[in-house]
């Protein structure tokens, strides 16, 4: 919007009235959900002592059960938040130089250069060896929920990366267009969005990756606990696929090595996501809240226009 001169020209004095409450909120998430490290961000709240869930939720993040740190403690840094922060902080920025906040403007452009630090997000959240951005905190590879329904921990934490998940979360950085049009990591994550055995199905993308390593992903599908089925586990969010189909008609906008991919992606996926939810509109009257990856029926609440409305834009091919 504050791109945008109609809006500017029309709504500017009401976007200044609305910066003393965004300001309030954007001070506040930066104070309550700070990281261990300078630029880290931490999703407050997780359950560091629970054995009744196999991955203690992560509420506050509205991911809530996405794979995180399988043992919550207060090292851990989550890649999403960072994002977040990092895209927070960019529209701050212009909203207090509308607003002529002069004593704010550099302290907000501090945090914009330090919260969408390349390098820094590299160092923080980029793994080599497993080619991808994670989490990091205390986290086993080996936990399994017993008969009993307790979690059983066969392999002791160590504090790593989350690299046995890979998800929405995992590509948080491309969803908010915040990589280089000639970075490889776009080209990675490209590669991971349209395999079938990664995040693509004929319905949309999936929220986490069917094989992790070559091997059954071991969160895909996985129900949390005995009443917990999964959330953000396999389903299609149209607000991820509208996020990451934002994402690809930017990369696909601007000369680059992954210009074409990112373009055959976006008509591949825009046309696969509409195709479903018209489908299932036809058959059953409602638009839902998320979408099955394995048939693409309608789960969860219905009628759910919240951000499953976001369809309208995709068909408007309108991301703005």
């Amino acid at each position: 919007m504050l791109d945008d001169s109609d809006v500017l020209s029309n709504y500017q004095e009401r976007l200044i009235k609305l910066f003393p409450r965004m300001k309030l909120l954007y001070t506040w998430l930066k104070d309550i959900q700070k990281g261990p490290k300078e630029g880290t961000f931490q999703w407050q709240g997780r359950n560091g002592t629970t054995n009744l869930q196999l991955n203690p939720q992560t509420l506050p993040s509205g991911l809530d059960d996405f794979p995180r740190a399988t043992h919550p403690d207060q090292q851990e840094y989550h890649i999403d938040m960072r994002c977040w922060m990092a895209m927070s902080s960019t529209v701050m920025l212009k909203l207090a130089k509308i607003s002529n906040a002069t004593d704010w403007i550099p302290i907000i452009q501090a945090d914009q250069i330090l919260f969408n630090n390349l390098t820094a997000l590299n160092e923080l959240h980029w793994r080599e060896e497993s080619q991808g951005f994670f989490d990091y905190g205390l986290h086993s590879y080996n936990v399994k929920m017993m008969d009993d329904g307790t979690r059983h921990v066969l392999t002791p934490p160590s504090y790593r990366w989350v690299d046995d998940v890979f998800g929405y979360v995992n590509i948080f950085p491309f969803l908010l267009r915040q990589l280089p049009t000639d970075s490889p990591k776009v080209g990675i994550i490209l590669t991971n969005i349209s395999d079938p055995n990664c995040l693509w199905t004929d319905f949309g993308l999936r929220s986490v990756a069917k094989l992790q390593n070559g091997k059954s992903a071991r969160y895909y599908d996985a129900w949390n606990d005995a009443g917990d089925a999964p959330y953000w586990r396999g389903p299609i969010w149209i607000n991820m696929n509208y996020f990451a189909l934002d994402a690809l008609k930017y990369y696909s906008s601007i000369e680059g090595p992954y210009q074409i991919q990112a373009g055959k992606i976006y008509t591949d996926l825009r046309k696969n996501v509409i195709k479903n939810m018209g489908n299932v509109f036809n058959q059953t009257g409602f638009i839902w809240e998320h979408y099955n990856d394995k048939n693409g029926n309608g789960e969860g609440t219905r009628p759910f226009t919240g951000w499953s409305a976001l369809i309208l834009a995709i068909m408007a091919d309108d991301y703005r």
